[in-house]
Order: structure tokens, then C-alpha cells, then sequence
């Protein structure tokens, strides 16, 4: 890697910088275009204006180039500005001889060091020019367009409403740069224009970093965390394999017309069709869901659930931003039909993920039926905050998928089993990246089971009777209201996830619930005089499945804990339990005439038969 100052002038090398052809569209809007104008317009302040970071590479033919891995937006928008200039300062001289691509001499002298055209195109190997800066599929028309100066004479208020953002860009430009005069307009030209070693002083507003081949695009750029449109994964992975599948069609005779049209129909085909078909679908495959500490957008889990899935990314030994460089080791093996199956592939395994993986909703609705595995799973998944596992999910999907015969029930069901187990029992979960890439290769849950040291019935027993987390004690609670209202046949079997937990002795015990006022009594029945084994006692009850509930709102702060009576019927304005008391679970306590240790100890070996049944636990 080489990072240096430099200004634009970088245009005026000799290279072709190519934005990846299948790259997000240019998004900049006028309030970027205003900032920017005015930071090129005083000549004795130039600012920094960012990076820019390139990567070489080398085309089919062995031809240098680079690729644009961040400062699109930049360097578009600076492209559009130098054009700009050149026309409004052709205009104001009105020189026809100005506008010559085959003018040798420059008009303007010194004063305009170089002519526009040759500073911006590039010779092929037959001889013709391009614009140097080779554009992303979506505004390639309308970037040639503008560069090539046909809209040089018409940048009028029909022309500014276009849609493209590129056009709107320069009709902003002209029309600003009429307004300023020919003196501005030189500035801005010349920071355009002059190289570094021109300036005396200013001249280094942009940091260039260039890239290696072999380098890791995605890890410099995560590491550098530049401002503007975020590089995702998922933006480079899609750049790799289809300029891949270019680049395979070129070494097999097609012509660069038709390979980009025959990269472009499998894109839209196969994969704008599903991750940009709508504004809903867009929303969805940028939307974040938790990965550990992290936050990751949904594409990006997709193809991390893919490359773990087809065994070229160990989630164990690699980095995330490691995956892009991963796609590329791995399609760079395949021939041409084998690349387009793998992203035909992609296609399918995305429709199972967006209908399959949602997050939770507090307006799903759940019932407890062992034939709505899925929707059991992924709730189980989410709240749980557990999403190594999402590629065996996907992975049991695209095999029910590719064979409707196949049974993937009990796989999903051994696999709730064995996350509950873990949660409850508070097994290590550092082996979880291993163990779902071993389930893929056809590990069975049962094999996993086995060599789990803490997973048995007194780590079963002693989880359940210090339950320190509010979101596995609710997960919990609520399926033994589903499971209760199943086997009741109750009229309302289905329930939104939208309870509130709540510890029946509170956890502020001590004014209303003090061992003076309600006395503690040990296991075996006997009043327990001593006065700090009596704290513990209570103190440890607390904690105890047994004694937390479900309610569908929270109590206000101060009922909490009161006492069971008050807390139970409320106090005046303040609602009690009784209020909030929809759930079966709850509506048991409520009519009782006292909380205490003995009632906490048998709910909570009522409640583990029962999460026994429901995820059939069992030790050996």
C-alpha cells in the first residue's frame, strides 16, 4: 500500500480508472456539490477533500489499470466540475478553437495550462479515446454524456430536473460558475488542473492510496473508515464475481460489448431481481440485524452464510472483512458455467433467507406446534442474540428446497434442544463457530451433546434456580404460556412476543418483604432462625425461575416492591399484577394468598417439567 498527497492532476496520468462496473449508483446531492464548489473557490484555502483509494490491476490483455475501490463520488463529481469549467470558460471566450479535441496549441495560454480533452480520454490499443474514468453500469451513459459535453449548451431548468444525478451534478456546476465570474472559475480550473509541484503552497487536498493486487481492499478500507458511501462486503463481493464472469467471457472470444451485456442480463436475471426489485426489498438487505457485538446488514450475513455453507470461509479462523478476498480465491477456480450456477445459487439461497429470516416483530404472532419449527427457531435465535448458527438454518432450508422430500424437522428441533441446553446451563458458547460447520458436514446434535462437560441435570437444575437473565427467563416463560395454552385448549392459542418480565418478590426486598415481616423458612420446612443464611435464602429465591412472571406492561416503580397483596391489587391510579395479568402463567399467581420461598421452589420445579416437555430434555 502507498498513501501520498496529491490534487486531481491524477487524472492526467495515463491510466484508466475504472469504477466497478456492477458498483452502487453516484448519490451526491447539491448540498455536496455547494460544499464543494465553495471549497474550490478561494485560492488561498484549499481544503482537504478526502481520500481516494485504488487498486491496480491488469485487464485480459495485460494492460494496467485502476479500480475504483472508494472516492467515487469524489472523483465523479470532480470529473463533472473539470467539464464544467471547461465549458463555461469556452463560453465566456466564445472560441470555437477552445472546444478542438485536435488542437495542438492551448487558446487560453498559461492561464488554462491544459487542454480539457486530453487531460481527460485515453487511447485503446486501436488508437480510439475514451473518458478516462470508465463508469459503474448504472450511470455510464449519462457519465459519457456529460463528459463528452453534450449538454454543454443546455443546462437549462428542464435539463436540472432529470432524474440522473450525474446530469443534474453539471447543470448545477454551470449554472453556479456563470454566477461567479471568469476569475473563480480560473481558480477552480487550476486546482483542477495543476499538478502538486505547481503549487507553492496548497495543492495536497486529496490523500491517494494506492493498493496492490494481492491486497485486502476491504480490510484497508474498514481499517481507514473513510466518510461518504460505505464499502460493504457485499458491494465487493458483487463486483468480484461478475467482473469475474467478464472477464471469463473475454478469454473465451467474446467482445467487450457483448460480454458486458451477457454479464449484465445473468445481473439483472439473477441478481438485481432479487436484491433491488423494490424500494421494500432494498430496505430489507440493508437492514442490520446483531452478529455478536456487531451490527451487520442482511446481505452481508447472506454471503457470510454462503461461503460458510460452500466451505470457503471458517468464521473461526477468519475475519468478516477477510470474506470479499474469500469469493474471489474461490470463483477464480471456476470455469463459466460453473460461476453462472454459483450465482444462480446466490439467488436462490437469498429468497430463503428474506423469506425466511426475520427479525422479531412485536406483531408476530406464535403458538406452540412442533410442525412451526422454523418460526420457533428463529425466535429462539434472535432473542438469544445467537447467529453463528444461521448458516445451518440456511444450509437445512436449501436442502428442503433442492429435495421437498427431505426431513428437516427434527434437525431444527435437535437444534433448539441444544441452544436452550447451552443457555440454561450456561455452557461455553466460544465452540459454536466449529460446531455449526461441523452439523453441516452432517455432524449429528446428539455428537455435539455428548462432549459438553456442563450440560447435564444439576447444571440443568442450578441454571433454572439462578436465572440472572431477563431475556432467556422471558424467552422461556413465554413458550410455557404457548405450551400451557396448547394443552388447555385455549380459545387464543397464538401470542405477539410483547410481555415484560416481572420477579414476583422484587429484587428490593428488604422494606416489604423483610425476613421480619414475612419470616423464611427452610427447604425442609423448618423456620430459619439464623438471620444471614435467612438473606441468602431470599436474596437466592429471587433469582429463581419460579418466582419471575409475565406481564403486558410494567408496574410502576414503586409497586414493584410493595408487598404480594398491594403489588398483586394495585394502589389507587397505579395498576397491580391483577391488571396486567393475561397470561395463564400469571393469572395462577395472582390468586394465591401468599408469595413465599415454598411457593417459589415448587413453581420452579413446575416450570422445569415443563421446559423439559417442550424441548424434550433429558440426562443420562
Amino acid at each position: 500500500m502507498k498513501a501520498y498527497g496529491n490534487s486531481f492532476s491524477i487524472i492526467r496520468n495515463n491510466y484508466l480508472y475504472e469504477i466497478p462496473f456492477f458498483q452502487r449508483r453516484y448519490v451526491w446531492e447539491e448540498e455536496n456539490w455547494k460544499e464543494l464548489l465553495e471549497s474550490l473557490s478561494d485560492p488561498n484555502d484549499c481544503p482537504f477533500l478526502g481520500s481516494i483509494i485504488l487498486k491496480k490491476n491488469k485487464d485480459v490483455s495485460g494492460d494496467l489499470f485502476w479500480t475504483v475501490i472508494d472516492g467515487q463520488q469524489r472523483l465523479t463529481t470532480l470529473s463533472i466540475l473539470m467539464r464544467a469549467c471547461y465549458d463555461e470558460l469556452a463560453t465566456i471566450q466564445n472560441s470555437e478553437r477552445f472546444h478542438s479535441e485536435d488542437e495542438d496549441e492551448d487558446p487560453w495560454g498559461d492561464e488554462v495550462r491544459i487542454p480539457f480533452l486530453d487531460t481527460t480520454r485515453i487511447k485503446d490499443a486501436n488508437g480510439d479515446k475514451h473518458t478516462k474514468i470508465r463508469h459503474s453500469r448504472i450511470d455510464h451513459i449519462d457519465f459519457e454524456k456529460v463528459m463528452s459535453g453534450f449538454f454543454k449548451d443546455t443546462y437549462d431548468d428542464e435539463t436540472i430536473n432529470h432524474s440522473s444525478k450525474i446530469i443534474r451534478c453539471y447543470c448545477f456546476f454551470r449554472r453556479s460558475l456563470k454566477s461567479m465570474g471568469m476569475e473563480t472559475v480560473l481558480v477552480i480550473w487550476n486546482y483542477l488542473t495543476k499538478k502538486v509541484e505547481e503549487y507553492d503552497e496548497y495543492g495536497k487536498y486529496l490523500v491517494i492510496i494506492e493498493l496492490g493486487n494481492k491486497e485486502n481492499e476491504q480490510a484497508i478500507f474498514d481499517t481507514i473508515n473513510t466518510a461518504g458511501v460505505r464499502l460493504t462486503c457485499s458491494d465487493t463481493i458483487k463486483n468480484s464475481i461478475f467482473q469475474c464472469y467478464i472477464d471469463l467471457l473475454r478469454k473465451a472470444g467474446r467482445s467487450d460489448d457483448s460480454s458486458i451485456k451477457k454479464a449484465t442480463d445473468l445481473y439483472d436475471l439473477q441478481w438485481d431481481s432479487v436484491f433491488s426489485s423494490s424500494q421494500e426489498s432494498i430496505a430489507y438487505w440493508n437492514r442490520s440485524r446483531q452478529v455478536g457485538r456487531l451490527y451487520r446488514d442482511n446481505i452481508e450475513i447472506l454471503l457470510h452464510c454462503i461461503a460458510v455453507i460452500k466451505g470457503f470461509f471458517d468464521p473461526a479462523e477468519k475475519k468478516m472483512s477477510d470474506l470479499p478476498q474469500c469469493y474471489k480465491d474461490y470463483i477464480s477456480d471456476l470455469s463459466c458455467p460453473e460461476l453462472e450456477a454459483f450465482i444462480k445459487e446466490i439467488n436462490t439461497y437469498a429468497k430463503l433467507y428474506q423469506d425466511n429470516f426475520e427479525e422479531i416483530d412485536s406483531e408476530a404472532l406464535y403458538c406452540y406446534d412442533t410442525e412451526q419449527y422454523l418460526s420457533r427457531i428463529m425466535h429462539i435465535v434472535d432473542v438469544l442474540e445467537i447467529s453463528t448458527f444461521l448458516p445451518y438454518i440456511l444450509y437445512l432450508l436449501f436442502e428442503k428446497e433442492q429435495n421437498p422430500q427431505t426431513d428437516v424437522k427434527e434437525r431444527f428441533l435437535a437444534l433448539e434442544r441444544y441452544l436452550i441446553l447451552h443457555a440454561i446451563c450456561g455452557e461455553t458458547t466460544k465452540n459454536y463457530n466449529k460446531e455449526c460447520l461441523q452439523l453441516i458436514k452432517g455432524t449429528s446434535i446428539d455428537t455435539l451433546l455428548a462432549g459438553c462437560e456442563n450440560i447435564n441435570s444439576d447444571r440443568y437444575e442450578y441454571g433454572l434456580r439462578h436465572m440472572n437473565s431477563n431475556k432467556l427467563a422471558t424467552l422461556l416463560l413465554f413458550w410455557v404460556e404457548l405450551y400451557k395454552r396448547s394443552v388447555s385448549n385455549a380459545d387464543l392459542k397464538k401470542l405477539s412476543y410483547a410481555f415484560t418480565l416481572e420477579h414476583i418478590m422484587p429484587q428490593k426486598w428488604e422494606q416489604y418483604w423483610s425476613i421480619q415481616t414475612l419470616p423464611v423458612y427452610a427447604e425442609n420446612g423448618e423456620l430459619e432462625e439464623n438471620e444471614e443464611v435467612a438473606k441468602r435464602i431470599r436474596s437466592d429465591a429471587i433469582y429463581q425461575i419460579g418466582n419471575m412472571t409475565l406481564l403486558t406492561g410494567k408496574l410502576n416503580t414503586s409497586l414493584r416492591n410493595y408487598d404480594f397483596t398491594r403489588k398483586v391489587n394495585g394502589e389507587g391510579r397505579k395498576k397491580g399484577m391483577k391488571e396486567l395479568a393475561d397470561c395463564m402463567i400469571t393469572r395462577e399467581i395472582i390468586e394465591l394468598p401468599a408469595w413465599k420461598e415454598s411457593a417459589i421452589i415448587d413453581r420452579t420445579v413446575a416450570l422445569s417439567s415443563i421446559i423439559s416437555q417442550i424441548w424434550g430434555l433429558s440426562f443420562a
